[in-house]
């Protein structure tokens, strides 16, 4: 039961890999699925929430709800910091456009470091909660 929850952002994870990100003012964002933003987003301050979710990860399956929660929250406050980012290249030749709004994928994104951060709070209030009544 317990691998449930990692299971679970592991797969919204992938899912929002595959899913659009962004709504654009002008041209097209079908381009920019989550894949493309992992591989390339590291300019922004919020793609540095992947390796903490990964390191969340991690630590979960190592049975470090504490370490596991601090970095899940990390990789929750730096995804947020994505709503920052204003504009983005729309094409090959450096021109920019407007972010208007967000889809699925950063929804699913966000999903993810949601999870296993509640997961982790609860599984370690809860180991708390049994080593206190030893």
């Amino acid at each position: 039961m317990k691998l449930v929850p990692p299971i679970i952002s592991i797969a919204l994870f992938t899912w929002s890999c595959f899913s659009n990100v962004f709504i654009f003012e002008e041209g097209s964002s079908s381009f920019l699925f989550g894949l493309i933003c992992l591989v390339f987003g590291f300019g922004h301050l919020s793609w540095f929430a992947n390796p903490a979710l990964v390191t969340a990860w991690v630590l979960y399956f190592r049975r470090r709800f504490r370490l596991a929660s601090a970095f899940a929250a990390v990789a929750l406050l730096l995804g947020l910091s994505a709503f920052l980012i204003t504009e983005l290249p729309r094409d090959e030749a450096g021109n920019t456009t407007r972010i208007l709004g967000f889809y699925r994928g950063y929804y699913l994104w966000m999903s993810a470091h949601s999870v296993i951060l509640l997961s982790s709070l609860y599984l370690w209030a809860k180991t708390n909660k049994q080593n206190k009544n030893r």
